[in-house]
Order: C-alpha cells, then structure tokens, then sequence
C-alpha cells in the first residue's frame, strides 16, 4: 500500500494544516493509495519539522501459496516513506496493524512543495477484505490533523505468487537440498534439510548450516546455478541465526567470477527476519551462481524461502548486422578422394570423388550444382546407371541419359527445394558415388568395358549458392577436378607376397624368384594371358624360368630365355600357352573364378655361385605392368600382344557368349595391366633374394 500527500511551502503566517483526503486507490506493483491535498494545498509553517504517522492495517482473510491455502492475517513487514519519489525512511514492523511515526527535517523540504508516499511490503498479497486500510497523520508539533479512513480496494486482483515466478529450484528446501550446491572445503561444516519446530518458516522444511571450523567466507557455502541477464532481479529469503553473524551473499560467473551485480553482507538476526535485496547483473551468462558464503563464523544459520524473481528485463542486444557484401565459397577436390582405377559393373554406391567445400563469412545454400562428366576410352553416362551427390545423411541422385555423344556431359544436381548447408569456416564434404551398369556385350548391354568417365566442376558458374543471412551470391572459388575411372564386367586384383619361401641364396639350384596373387572381383571370373617380369641377376647365371600356377597341378609355364650376370634389362614374357611355342591360340589363358585368388609363382635355376663374390650373389626381380591404356582399349588378347602396352594382359570376359575355352582369346574383350589395382604403372617393388 502507497499513501501520497501533496504539501506546498508555508506562507508568510503560519496555518493549521488542512485535512487530508484518500481519494484514490489502485493496484500497481503493490498495493497502494494515492492521498493528495485539496485544490488549495496545505500549508506548513516556516522552521517547522514534519512528522508523519502511519497507521496501517491489514485483515484476517486467505491467500493461497504454492500449493497450500491458508487462513491468516494479512502481515505487513515493512512501511517506506518516500518524498518526491525517492526513499527516506524505512521501518520494520512484525504486525498486521499499528502505527509507525516518521519525522521530516524542515531543512529537507523543497522550495516547490513535496509529495509524501508511504508503501507497506508484505511477504505476500495484500487479501481482499474490505478490513485493510492505510491512513495518515500529519502534524507540526502544533495541531494534529488526521485524515479520514478510507477501505483498501482494489481495482484489480493482485497477481498470486506462482512457482514459475521463482527462478530457483526449491528454494523452500522442501524437495530435500537438490539442485542447490553445499561447499564444506575442507569439512568445516555440514547442511542439513530439517523440519523440525523453528528450523523453518515456510511450508514444512528449511536448511540448518553448522559451521564447526569458520575461516575464509567462501569456504562454507550454499549456491545454485542458473542463468543470468541484463535485468533486474530481486532476491528475498528468510534467515535467522544462533548468535548476530554477518552473511556474504553474492551473485558471480563460474570460472571467471565476474560479479553480477550483488555483494550484500547482511548481519543475521537470531529471530526469523525476512531479507529482500535488488539487483541488475551488467552481463547475460549461462555459467552464474546465486551463493550464501558463511565461512567466516561457527554460529549456525537458518534459510528459507529463497526466491529470486526478475522484475523487469532490458531488451537483448540487437543482432549483429548481416555483412553488407557477399561472402566467399571455397570449393576443392578433398584429401579424401580415391585415385584413378577400375570399377566393376552391377555395383552400387562406389565412391568416385569427394567435395569439399567452406564458406567464409556466412553461411551458405548450395541449391544447384552441375557436373561435367567427361569420356575415358570413349565411355561417358552409359557406363552408369546412377550419379549420386550425398553428405552422409541426404543423397540427391541423378539417372544419366544415354548419348553417343564423344564430347563432355553435363549432370545437374537440384537442390533448390531442400539445399546442403555449407557451414563457416568448416568443411562440408559431399561425397559423388555411382551405380555402375551392367557390362554383357552379348545382350547389347549399354555399358562396354575399358570405358570411363572423369568428373570435374568446369566453371564456378556451376555452382548454385546463395548466402543464408545476405542472400547475396558468394565468391566461387575453385573448379576442382577428380580422378578417371574405367568399367568393366569384373576386374583383378594384383598383391605382391613375400618370395622368400626357400632360403636366400646359398649355392647353386632351383630358387623362388618373385610371388604374387591374382584376385578376381565376385562380380565375375577374370582370365589371365600374359604375365612380364624383369630379372637383374649381380654375379650369377639364371635360366630354366617357370611360371608355377597354384590352381594347376600340370606342369608350369616354362621358358627358354636365360639371363646372365650383370644383365641390365631382362625381360621374361609367360604367355598361357599349352604347347610352349609363345604364341597365343585360342584358349590359351589361365581363368581365376570370380571371387577367387590364384598364387603365382616365378621359379629360376641359379648357376656360377661363388661363396666369395664381389659384389654379393644375388637376384632382384620385378613384376612388370603397363603405363597406358591400348588403343582400342578392348582387342583380342593377339591384338593386345602385337602393342607397346602389352606386359599384363587380362579379360574381363564380357562376351558371355563367345567366352569358351576355343574362342575367349580371339574376342575383342582383352585389355592390358593400365589401373590393375596392386600392380603399378610401370614395375612393381622389387624383390631380391
């Protein structure tokens, strides 16, 4: 409750002061009533102290709080007298009616007059009852004048007090301690939730801290933590003590301990005293603690019914303004992108290249990005069923459409209804997969083996981006390109094993000089025509070379070539055939089933050894491949032969219909060792015994 009067400067004579109406009654933050003086004013002699009498009374009524409803009387804890808005006086009182008496210096009145309000604070809302009432005496030591009594009515009902009102978590403690934070370092102290008669004022619970070794203030403390802004908050709690001690209770930031904008040192009453303090944090934190610091004494404290309220917020610092020119996208071929190779056909989902891309500045929508797909071998969108533009959790995908055409292709991913965001200064990475088609040559399959394609981003013009704040178009930079790869029905897979299954040179006699492995994908067999190695011997003579096949139990591929000591460039072409001529005939290949491994094994017999030889006896052998394709990359296994490129010759028997032991190796369905994964471009690693 609020009374107001409006007081003018004496005159020249002294007068009695005029009667004091209660005109008008509202509610606003509290409950209060406006008291003003008639037209004509009241008039106060010169030299002359003030003193203001207020008598208050509250009612017996209800109120509900929490969860309770409970009959009691309207108490009223504090009376503040206020003159031209500004607080003067305040006094305590701990009953639901009386009178508490303000005096005002004569040297405190302003030459224009003053405007006196009183507001009564209580715990909680003033009840309805037409019992409650303010009213005011004001006298000069000369004449007491009284205003009439007037009822407490109010406009509207007072707003009720609510859980949600309160930013703490069970700030009665009667949920036990939880969430609030007991410090006792190092045992000084112990808190316990009591319900014991006088350890609480509120509900049916209060805490008890004991203090058994006081020191620093923070050393025995009980805080919650919460979040904190800009605003203004109120604190109110009730507390009391064994003997007067002095509390610290402070509002800061974890870790960096910015106070927030409170630091009060109370002195604890040993009564209950309710306890309110305002406060406005001059920074908005997640990390914040509302902290009772009772350290410094043994004497035990009683709290209860702590509430922090926000009274008022200020609004929250505008956004940052959006840039006011584009940002930039960098877009690349990623670290992760595989190298050049084979694929085989009727295969889903193989990886062919993965993008890159990251924004600077803002973030960014790519919504359209175009793709040029440009011919290996003659191949293009025939070799695919599928084009697929994927981050790992959404694939767009694209069905390429069949062309004759020998030029590049452009595809096209459209994103506009659901665009990849490109985060800043962070990497999205897209990954580019295919579905590759189906390779039979003998069922007018669309796909044809040996042929590929390689994708490449032409021009910045083909990526579609716009920024997510400015929705201005960012700088394009980058125009990556990826690897070629090639299709075929199945293909092989080369690995090198270790060909120390004899021991290193001790004299002379037959010796394993290299070995390896052949696989075949399990999409289908593959088979093998011609095998090349190169033989570097230092000071002894080798001839009498087999080719040992693990899948045969007749005898090996044999040759009559013989190399001798000190040789630079010896060359050993095995071709798989049955008669020992060298030449190649129809059926003259070795197949590995699909899904299968074979183990070759090239043998050597080893003459002139020489237990004292300078430099060391020894061999160095090596298994040759192919550093391009054939042109056309698809002949007969002769035709492949009759060429440069023509040390690793294999099939991926792509005619299903002609493949037979009389006529495979005159079918244009061979090619040679170029992207045999595990066999290199040029020779393998070497071997030496």
């Amino acid at each position: 409750m609020i009374a107001a009067v409006m007081l003018m400067p004496a005159p020249a004579a002294a007068a009695a002061l005029s009667p004091l109406l209660l005109q008008r009654v509202h509610w606003t933050e509290d409950a209060w009533v406006a008291i003003r003086v008639p037209q004509n004013g009241a008039e106060i002699p010169s030299g002359q102290n003030l003193t203001v009498e207020v008598e208050y009374s509250g009612a017996w009524g209800t109120y509900r709080f929490g969860r309770s409803q409970q009959a009691v009387e309207d108490e009223i804890e504090t009376i503040e007298l206020f003159m031209n808005g500004s607080s003067i006086a305040t006094e305590r009182v701990s009953s639901s009616h009386g009178t508490v008496s303000f005096m005002i210096p004569h040297q405190s009145f302003p030459d224009d007059g003053m405007t006196l309000q009183a507001r009564a604070y209580s715990r909680v809302p003033l009840s309805l009852s037409s019992r409650s009432f303010f009213r005011g005496r004001f006298h000069d030591n000369q004449q007491i004048v009284e205003s009439e009594e007037v009822r407490v009515v109010f406009a509207q009902t007072p707003p009720s007090p609510s859980a949600s009102d309160n930013l703490l978590v069970n700030g009665g403690f009667e949920s036990g301690l939880d969430p609030w934070i007991f410090q006792n370092w190092p045992d000084r102290g112990t808190a316990t939730v009591t319900g014991s008669a006088g350890e609480f004022k509120e509900g049916d619970s209060g805490l008890r801290v004991d203090i058994t070794n006081p020191d620093v203030y923070w050393m025995v403390q009980v805080r919650q933590e919460l979040s904190f802004s800009p605003r203004e908050y109120t604190l109110s709690f009730w507390a009391k003590a064994a003997s007067q001690r002095t509390i610290i209770i402070n509002a800061h930031e974890e870790g960096t301990w910015t106070n927030l904008g409170l630091w009060q040192e109370p002195v604890i009453a040993t009564g209950w005293t309710f306890y309110t303090y305002r406060f406005t944090p001059g920074m908005s934190t997640n990390n914040g603690q509302l902290v009772f610091n009772m350290g410094t004494s043994s004497e035990t404290v009683w709290l209860d019914g702590v509430t922090l309220t926000a009274l008022g917020s200020q609004p929250p610092p505008p956004p940052p303004p959006p840039p006011v020119s584009p940002g930039i996208l960098s877009v690349s071929a990623y670290a992760t992108t595989p190298v050049a190779g084979m694929l085989p056909a009727n295969a889903d989902g193989l990886t062919v290249g993965v993008l890159g891309l990251m924004a600077q500045d803002e973030a960014v929508r790519l919504e359209r990005l175009s793709v040029r797909m440009n011919p290996v071998n003659g191949g293009g969108p025939d070799q695919l069923d599928k084009l697929w533009l994927s981050d790992g959790i959404k694939s767009v995908g694209i069905t390429p459409v069949s062309s004759d055409v020998d030029g590049p292709m452009q595809v096209v991913f459209d994103m506009s209804a659901d665009p990849f965001l490109v985060p800043v200064n962070a990497f999205l990475l897209l990954t580019l997969k295919v579905d590759t088609a189906n390779i039979d040559r003998s069922n007018n399959s669309k796909g044809y083996s040996g042929e590929g394609f390689k994708l490449d981003i032409r021009s910045t013009d083909d990526v579609t981006v716009t920024g997510s704040e400015t929705g201005l178009r960012p700088v394009v930079v980058g125009t990556p390109n990826f690897n070629e790869f090639t299709v075929y029905r199945s293909v092989p897979i080369a690995d090198v094993l270790n060909p120390r299954v004899t021991v290193p040179l001790s004299g002379n006699g037959v010796y394993d000089l290299f070995r390896f492995t052949v696989s075949a994908n399990p999409k289908g067999p593959i088979g093998l025509y011609k095998l090349t190695f190169g033989v570097f011997p230092t000071t002894v003579n080798v001839s009498g070379f087999e080719l040992w096949d693990s899948s045969y139990s007749t005898a090996p591929v044999a040759t009559n070539d013989a190399v001798a000591a000190g040789s630079s460039a010896s060359v050993l072409e095995f071709l798989f055939d049955t008669d020992g001529n060298g030449t190649g005939n129809g059926g003259e290949f070795r197949e590995v089933p699909a899904g299968a491994t074979r183990t070759y094994t090239l043998k050597g017999t080893v003459a002139g050894f020489s237990p004292n030889s300078s430099p060391f006896n020894g061999i160095t052998t090596v298994l040759a491949g192919d550093m391009a394709f054939p042109s056309p990359v698809m002949q007969s296994a002769a035709g492949i032969d009759a060429g440069d490129q023509d040390d690793f010759i294999w099939t991926d028997f792509s005619h299903t219909i002609q493949y037979n032991t009389s006529t495979a190796t005159n079918t244009a369905e061979w090619t040679n060792g170029r992207r045999v994964q595990g066999l290199p471009s040029t020779t393998s690693t070497a071997q030496a015994i």
